[in-house]
């Protein structure tokens, strides 16, 4: 009979950033490699030793929910399809394996093996259509689609690109799924200075190569044309992975980026033992939280929690290599206000005015459609991108947070379907 063990945490908390809270710090931890924030309550860590962990409860409880078909081996990646289905990656015996559960890890399914592939990473664009991504096999990257949800797979209805040397591998964590009007993108890294692309669910795929990198460990896309690579030094595109540029200034922290991760337009990278954060799409960095024990961060996970814990819109974890837990909260979001569907398009004035270093603003939208919000310095260069995505027609609520910015005068600027509708002025000081 399976035991299932449930341990409480205690909670610790570093005085770096009132936002981060260090959930865990596990007795002779496991490496832990992945994250998955499925909302504001429900998460998933997974690592060495075949050791797998589940929070309920916003991570109040962190319960091991491994299974004795991972042989202790690295599980490397793992994937919330909803509160009680995860799918998740590892490597066993010269097998590449995916496992399944569907009560919330009480027990796991094999449903995929095949001998002599080496699998990192499984992503999905929803609820039924995912792609797994491994090391090359032959003279072909290893890539498969699921189409029902995690329960089969195949690698005959998506080519497969040509590895740039014979000697490419991947890594967990380095894959990115978007789905887009029923098109999957996708990118991958590799030890390579390239990230593989495919902007028709892999039907054909382009790479493109990041300058001077030897490894792309990481990727992020806050859409389908912006996303940010890093390695031993990092990177932003804004094209969809076509081209690559250094990030301007060079961002702060020492040693390779191993995590890169975005949501509702705020970007963070881990860097060594610390995690940073940019409020302007990656024009600037600050760092935000530093791991207690000063172990390195492998990956983060952030959910917009928007209707699941009205206190916190965004909430996510980041796992470190000597099983570090860290809980991110921050009520710095989109909110949707109301019900009523407004006669027209309205962009209000910011509150405060001046404000140091956050403010609300406020906005309706009379129709569907893509909505842009973005802010300004004063020569008119982008500062800061807050919302790029198809709303309803409603009145919304969003934070800006201008921690990274300099004091001064900035404008904002709303735009739907790519028409402006209206700016206005707005005055930082610190």
């Amino acid at each position: 009979m399976k035991k299932t063990y449930f341990i409480l945490f205690s909670v610790l908390t570093l005085n770096i950033n009132s936002q981060w809270v260090n959930q865990s710090v596990i007795p002779d931890p496991p490496a832990l490699f992945s994250t998955y924030a499925y909302n504001s309550l429900i998460a998933w860590a997974c690592g060495d030793s075949g050791k797998v962990l589940y929070t309920s409860n916003g991570g109040t409880n962190w319960i091991y929910k491994d299974s004795t078909v991972f042989s202790q081996q690295r599980v490397f990646s793992i994937h919330a399809l909803s509160q009680q289905i995860a799918l998740c990656v590892c490597n066993i015996s010269g097998n590449g394996k995916i496992f399944k559960t569907t009560n919330a890890g009480t027990s796991w399914i094999q449903k995929y093996s095949r001998n002599g592939v080496f699998l990192n990473d499984i992503e999905f664009m929803n609820t039924l259509t995912g792609f797994v991504y491994g090391n090359p096999v032959g003279n072909f990257w290893f890539i498969l689609k699921t189409t029902d949800g995690g329960e089969t797979y195949d690698s005959t209805s998506i080519s497969r690109p040509i590895p740039l040397t014979p000697n490419d591998i991947g890594f967990p964590n380095d894959h990115v799924v978007i789905d887009n009007a029923g098109q999957a993108f996708i990118w991958f890294g590799s030890n390579t200075p390239r990230v593989y692309f495919s902007t028709n669910s892999g039907a054909v795929w382009n790479n493109s190569q990041t300058p001077a990198n030897p490894f792309v460990f990481c990727l992020t896309f806050l859409n389908i044309q912006t996303g940010f690579a890093g390695g031993q030094d990092a990177f932003k595109s804004t094209n969809g992975g076509v081209i690559w540029n250094p990030i301007v200034p060079p961002p702060p922290g020492a040693g390779p980026f191993m995590s890169f991760a975005n949501i509702a337009g705020f970007v963070w990278y881990s860097r060594g033992p610390c995690i940073y954060y940019s409020t302007n799409t990656g024009a600037s960095f600050i760092m935000q939280h530093c791991s207690p024990t000063g172990s390195i961060y492998n990956h983060m996970s952030f959910t917009l929690a928007v209707g699941d814990n009205p206190m916190s819109v965004i909430t996510g974890w980041g796992v470190t290599g000597d099983g570090v837990i860290s809980k991110y909260t921050d009520i710095t979001g989109i909110e949707k206000i109301g019900t009523t569907i407004p006669d027209e398009f309205k962009l209000e004035q910011n509150y405060p005015n001046p404000f140091n270093p956050k403010s609300t603003i406020k906005y309706q939208i009379a129709k569907s459609s893509l909505v842009t919000l973005k802010v300004f310095d004063i020569l008119g260069r982008e500062a800061a991108e807050l919302v790029n995505q198809k709303q309803e027609a409603g009145s919304y609520n969003i934070t800006f947070d201008a921690s990274g910015l300099a004091s001064g005068v900035y404008f904002y600027s709303l735009y739907s379907d790519g028409v402006k509708i209206d700016s206005k002025k707005m005055v930082l000081i610190k």
